[in-house]
C-alpha cells in the first residue's frame, strides 16, 4: 500500500470512527485538530442529510430527532465506500433492524425496505418494457414454459406486518390514514413510463410474481399462485402485469 494510499485510509478512520495512532501526531495541533472536527462535523451532516432524502417515511415515522441519531450512527458504521454518493445507504434497512431503540417498531426496518426499493426504481435503467405484441407471438407451448426477466427497475418487497400501507399513507398522505390490517403484506415496486409506481400485491399475485422473478416458467408460476389463491384468474393477473411494464424480456430474447 502507497503512502497515499495509507494516508487515505487512516484519515477516512479518523473522520468516521473518531480517532487513528497514524494521525495523532498532526492532530497535537489545535488547528489541526479543530480543522478535522469542521469537516468530520460537515460530512456528517451532509451523509446524515442524504440519508433522510432517502428514506423520508422512516424520518416521518420516528421524527427527525431520533432519525437523524440513528442515521449518524449508521454512518459511523458503515460509511461510504465509493465516491458516488447517489445510492449510498444500501444497508441502512439492516441498520434499522438490528438498531436497539427501534426494537418496538416492529415494522420500521420494512418501511426502510420500501423507501430503499423506491429510490433504487428511480434511478434504475429506463429499458423498454416487454411488450404484449411479442407475448401474444407464442404458441400454447411456449406461453405454458415462458420464463420472463423482471424489469431493471422491479422490486418485491414482503413483510409479516402492514409495511407497505403504513409506508404509502405516510409518503403519499398529507393526513395519515389509520391502518387496521396487521399484515403480511406484499408490495410491488417498478418503474414505467419514466415513474416510480407502486402498489399492494394480493397472495395469489405475489405468489405469481415471485415465482416468475424467481425463474419458473409461467405455467408452474400460475400453480403456486392458484395454491395460495384459488379464485385469480392468471390468465387476467398476468395480462395486468405485462400491460404495466413489469417485465422486460422474454427468456431468450436478444438483448
Amino acid at each position: 500500500m502507497s503512502d497515499l494510499s495509507r494516508f487515505q485510509d487512516a484519515f477516512a478512520r479518523t473522520v468516521f470512527a473518531g480517532g487513528d495512532a497514524e494521525l495523532q501526531p498532526a492532530l497535537a495541533d489545535p488547528a489541526a485538530a479543530g480543522g478535522l472536527d469542521v469537516y468530520r462535523n460537515n460530512v456528517l451532516t451532509a451523509l446524515v442529510d442524504g440519508l433522510a432524502k432517502d428514506y423520508p417515511v422512516v424520518e416521518r415515522l420516528v421524527g427527525r430527532d431520533f432519525f437523524r441519531g440513528m442515521a449518524a450512527e449508521h454512518v459511523r458504521n458503515d460509511p461510504p465506500r465509493s465516491a458516488v454518493l447517489t445510492l449510498y445507504g444500501g444497508g441502512f434497512p439492516a441498520f434499522v433492524a438490528a438498531f436497539p431503540p427501534a426494537r418496538d417498531l416492529v415494522y420500521l426496518a420494512d418501511v426502510a425496505r420500501l423507501d430503499r426499493a423506491w429510490i433504487e426504481c428511480l434511478f434504475a435503467s429506463d429499458s423498454d418494457p416487454l411488450s404484449p405484441d411479442r407475448v401474444g407471438a407464442l404458441d400454447d407451448d411456449a406461453f405454458a414454459v415462458a420464463r420472463l426477466a423482471p424489469h431493471p427497475s422491479a422490486r418485491l418487497i414482503a413483510s409479516p406486518h402492514a409495511a407497505y400501507s403504513i409506508w404509502r399513507t405516510n409518503r403519499e398522505d398529507d393526513v395519515v390514514t389509520p391502518i387496521a390490517a396487521a399484515g403480511p403484506e406484499t408490495a410491488l415496486i417498478w418503474k414505467n413510463a419514466g415513474a416510480v409506481r407502486h402498489r399492494r400485491l394480493g397472495d395469489g399475485e405475489a405468489a405469481f410474481l415471485h415465482a416468475l422473478f424467481s425463474g419458473a416458467g409461467l405455467s408452474d408460476a400460475a400453480g403456486d399462485a392458484l395454491a395460495v389463491e384459488a379464485d385469480l384468474d392468471p390468465l387476467l393477473t398476468f395480462a395486468s402485469l405485462v400491460a404495466g411494464g413489469v417485465f422486460d424480456s422474454l427468456e431468450g430474447d436478444a438483448a
